[in-house]
């Protein structure tokens, strides 16, 4: 899963592994929501400078292998999906969920090298996740429930996803950026904390945003579980929504990102009428995000910011967030609270 490291990599000083091969942090990463994975339809997805491939089997659950099949390298992803198993179009080698080759057509046995790549899957909340561990090691990182999301006072969830061609930890310094709010969204700041406990971050921001409220009052108390989910409760102005922020590195200068939202239901409005509010709230705050993408597409990163007194903690973050970067047993002990 580790790719060589590139002249970007040295230039913005992200994190390497002791052969120089460039790493993508450790934790659960969204590869997409429930509703794009239909039974026997694989899905061919580039994520972590290589390609998975996904598929929800006969008995409901999704499973993830890697992508290419270690025969000859076809892309499994645009094979077949049988059971439980997922057929190389090439020359139908089957795989099984646990990565063992299953049956060659025209063999009369199978190599007992013939073994692939699994990657460990979570669905939780209508969204799908995938473990990635540089060192091959099982999860030590857990993802909270969405308690509004089986809640029938709150919508459904209204999805919107871009590729951003630059890399997360640009998206990452948001969390301390707390001076971009005023210049960049409209949206003065009247008080602004961070807190950094284990594998989490927690943003909590009180100001006024047009956008989003009329110009009124607006709370948000964001927080971050792991390396690439951020959860936001958001109160005031005239809804109150739960938005998640969830991003996933295709190389070390792209990214897909998520942008999901459920609004809490006005006396009187149906389900189907807080739906058409979620799709108008994520669409708002879609376009003040995008107030963002459009100076991420033209700045560099600078490793050591010079920062004034107004300035967030940028440094204090980052060293927070280099713990997905590293070997488990690096890993700073101020982190090591799940």
């Amino acid at each position: 899963m580790a790719r060589h490291q590139t002249k970007f990599a040295k230039t913005v000083g992200l994190a390497t592994d002791s052969e120089g091969n460039f790493r993508y942090p450790r934790g659960w990463h969204c590869i997409g929501v429930s509703a794009d994975f239909e039974i026997n339809q694989p899905k061919s997805l580039s994520y972590f400078g290589t390609k998975i491939v996904a598929f929800r089997g006969e008995g409901g659950d999704i499973h993830a292998l890697d992508g290419y099949c270690p025969h000859l390298g076809a892309d499994l992803g645009t094979g077949e999906v049988i059971g439980d198993t997922i057929r190389c179009p090439f020359h139908h080698w089957s795989w099984g969920t646990d990565g063992q080759c299953k049956e060659i057509p025209y063999a009369k046995t199978v190599p007992s090298k013939a073994v692939t790549g699994v990657w460990q899957i979570k669905e939780q909340d209508g969204v799908v996740y995938v473990w990635n561990d540089p060192e091959g090691q099982m999860p030590d990182q857990e993802l909270p429930v969405i308690e509004q999301c089986n809640n029938s006072e709150w919508s459904d969830w209204y999805w919107a996803k871009t590729t951003i061609a630059t890399n997360q930890r640009e998206l990452m310094d948001n969390v301390a950026d707390v001076a971009h709010f005023g210049p960049v969204h409209n949206a003065p700041i009247e008080s602004f904390s961070t807190e950094f406990s284990g594998n989490k971050s927690i943003q909590t921001m009180e100001g006024t945003s047009e956008e989003l409220a009329g110009g009124g009052s607006l709370k948000t108390v964001a927080t971050y579980y792991g390396p690439s989910r951020q959860d936001c409760a958001m109160t005031g102005g005239p809804v109150e929504s739960y938005t998640l922020n969830l991003h996933t590195a295709i190389d070390e200068q792209n990214f897909d990102l998520w942008y999901g939202v459920i609004v809490k239901r006005q006396p009187g409005q149906t389900k189907e009428e807080a739906s058409q509010t979620a799709q108008a709230y994520a669409e708002a705050a879609t376009d003040q995000f995008y107030e963002d993408v459009a100076i991420w597409r033209e700045k560099t990163f600078i490793q050591n910011p010079i920062l004034c007194d107004g300035d967030g903690p940028f440094h204090r973050l980052r060293t927070w967030y280099e713990q997905f970067y590293v070997d488990r047993a690096d890993v700073d002990s101020r982190w090591k609270t799940i």
